[in-house]
């Protein structure tokens, strides 16, 4: 029997069009809308790097090969391609793999560097990385736990320094990232299913080892958008002329999604390698940074560093999040001019969910009013759906008052807890994903 016109239009219509929401489309939409925007690494012991997104795009794609000859394979939808883990600061260099690594249809470890060495070697067997990619300075870490790695077996060397390390470790090839990046070709990538596992990183708990939570391409680009969206809103309302520093490390949830949705807004980064304080406020400065984002802490170092009284922070924006904003601090930013803005989210959730984002009716609330909502209240990001129920799963009261757990379902939440099918029964009970917070 014949196809029916509708069979036959459909058959057509995967055979000729089928665009997948890949990390790779997502940089490569950036790089041809925004080619000469620029990325700036400014670490605090060597000279700053100036690079344009085309630049950029062409060290991806030259890394990409270079790790095509090193044996990396892609994944899909049902099995994972090589893994690869970095052990880095934030640098062009992280945001390098960051998309060279996914678009070959591997996956990108992420590695905490601010683990214990137990911790660090516990996850990187785990994850089963194959390759790791290692700042210099992390070296003696590294050491001390290249006796309990079972999967690696390649080691690539970064550094800022004009002359390589010279570094040998017995029992693995070694190689230097720049030497990589110089003596390969642009790789032209190929599409890759869309659900193909991009990420790969861990989050500890209060008790037991450290958890896997991963995500895939499609995942990961609706977060960026979702992210470029909210943040186009007041009273964040960043644009191209913006100019971001992010305050998170890239080791730590996709740094908040920001080196995801710089390709799409086309904002101009600037990457501070090691987190330096006084240097940072200088970079802040010279830079002309006008949004920084990052966990309470930091915001309190920036402000009572003994040089920050130097600088002229007003009309700096700040993206909060990890924790709501003590009250003092809040105060002691606003009295610098600086607009802080609580953000919320989770390892889990890749992360962004929920922004103190205005609505038409509250642009015009008296300070004090828009003052305790932007340290405390939330509003659901583009795509994300919230609501707070009970132990039976029943939705509680809207009345502001009724504590119980806050729950989630959008696009780019872990689907589960990697190589752990027990915690994610638990994590996602019910079919919303369970954050184990406490809200009204």
């Amino acid at each position: 029997m014949p196809p029916s016109l509708e069979e036959e239009y459909v058959q057509v219509a995967e055979e000729f069009y089928d665009y997948p929401l890949t990390l790779t489309n997502l940089i490569k939409w950036g790089v041809d809308t925004f080619p000469e925007q620029e990325v700036v690494y400014a670490p605090p012991d060597a000279p700053k790097l100036r690079l344009t997104f085309t630049q950029v795009w062409d060290r991806v794609r030259r890394l990409a090969s270079a790790l095509e000859q090193l044996g990396v394979k892609p994944g899909d939808p049902k099995r994972l391609g090589t893994r690869v883990g970095a052990l880095e600061w934030n640098s062009h260099r992280y945001l390098e793999l960051y998309y060279a690594v996914p678009g070959l249809g591997a996956v990108l470890h992420t590695a905490n560097i601010r683990y214990s060495p137990e911790d660090l070697a516990y996850t990187i067997n785990h994850a089963g990385d194959e390759i790791l990619f290692v700042k210099d300075e992390f070296i003696p870490l590294l050491q001390a736990i290249l006796p309990r790695l079972k999967t690696v077996k390649k080691i690539v060397i970064m550094t800022d320094k004009t002359e390589p390390p010279q570094i040998k470790l017995e029992g693995f090839e070694v190689y230097n990232y720049e030497d990589l990046i110089r003596s390969s070709s642009p790789y032209d990538f190929r599409d890759i299913n869309e659900r193909t596992v991009a990420t790969l990183f861990y989050t500890s708990g209060t008790t037991g080892p450290p958890k896997g939570v991963f995500f895939t391409h499609r995942q990961l680009v609706l977060h960026a958008m979702g992210l470029a969206i909210s943040t186009s809103a007041p009273p964040y309302e960043l644009s191209i002329k913006d100019v971001v520093m992010p305050l998170v490390p890239m080791y730590h949830v996709h740094a908040w999604g920001g080196p995801h949705a710089m390709f799409l807004a086309g904002q101009k980064y600037v990457f501070t390698g090691r987190m330096d304080w006084g240097y940072i406020l200088k970079t802040i400065s010279e830079e002309k940074v006008t949004y920084i984002y990052g966990v309470p802490v930091i915001l309190y170092l920036l402000l009572t560093h003994p040089d920050s009284p130097k600088y002229d922070l007003r009309g700096l924006k700040y993206g909060n999040g990890g924790s709501a904003i003590p009250e003092g601090l809040y105060k002691l930013a606003r009295s610098r001019g600086i607009i802080v803005i609580n953000g919320y989210g989770l390892s889990e959730t890749a992360p962004v969910i929920a922004q103190a984002l205005l609505r038409a009716s509250t642009l015009n609330w008296p300070e004090d009013k828009k003052e305790n909502y932007f340290m405390k209240g939330l509003r659901q990001i583009p795509l994300v759906f919230l609501k707070v129920v009970d132990p039976t799963g029943k939705e509680v009261p809207k009345d502001s008052k009724t504590l119980s757990e806050l729950v989630v379902r959008a696009p780019w939440l872990t689907p589960a807890y990697f190589k752990d099918p027990e915690k994610t029964r638990d994590l996602w009970r019910g079919g919303w994903l369970h954050t184990g917070d406490v809200a009204v």
